[in-house]
């Protein structure tokens, strides 16, 4: 289970800072995007607000009369389906309170569960470099083993190969 852990959070953090990364990146182009069509921006919006100043001077007195003859007809419907509405809203009300009923516990054991990753981060966080030493502890007592055990080899070698040297020395005289 904490390898399980371990490659998400693995995965988080990778994300993060890729997502971050590419924010930075995304910035900076949005920025000298910005610096570049700013001037141009500017003479397109003085170019085009004496037509927009135009266009709003003829079309006013339309739209004035526009306004006029709909609002008669907007306050008509109003009145028809002002009842609907009410009515349309008082249904949604009620399923979505029924909905949320509904989901309340799920998203409960949803908060629940997250809420005991959590935890178990914070814990495995917590012990991870209590763990570590306990390994390294562990090695070091295996090396301290196998330290042992060749100088006792060694110091058996070392007496044969004495033995074998005082044998072969009187074997020569």
């Amino acid at each position: 289970m904490p390898d399980k852990l371990d490659i998400l959070l693995t995965a988080l953090t990778e994300f993060r800072s890729d997502f971050e990364e590419y924010k930075k990146e995304n910035k900076v182009q949005f920025e000298e995007y910005k610096k570049e069509n700013k001037v141009q921006f500017e003479e397109y919006k003085k170019e085009n607000k004496a037509q927009f100043e135009e266009y709003k001077k003829e079309n006013k007195v339309q739209f004035e009369e526009y306004k006029k003859e709909n609002k008669v007809q907007f306050e008509e419907y109003k009145k028809e389906n002002k009842a609907q509405f009410e009515e349309y809203k008082k249904e949604n009300k009620v399923q979505f309170e029924k909905y949320k009923k509904e989901n309340k516990e799920q998203f409960d054991q949803f908060k629940t569960q997250l809420t005991r990753v959590e935890a178990t981060l914070i814990r495995l966080e917590e012990n991870q470099s209590q763990d570590i030493v306990a390994v390294l502890k562990q090695i070091d007592k295996k090396l301290d083993d196998r330290d042992n055990e060749l100088q006792v080899l060694n110091k058996r070698l070392f007496k044969n190969e004495s033995d074998v040297e005082r044998l072969t020395r009187q074997l020569e005289y």
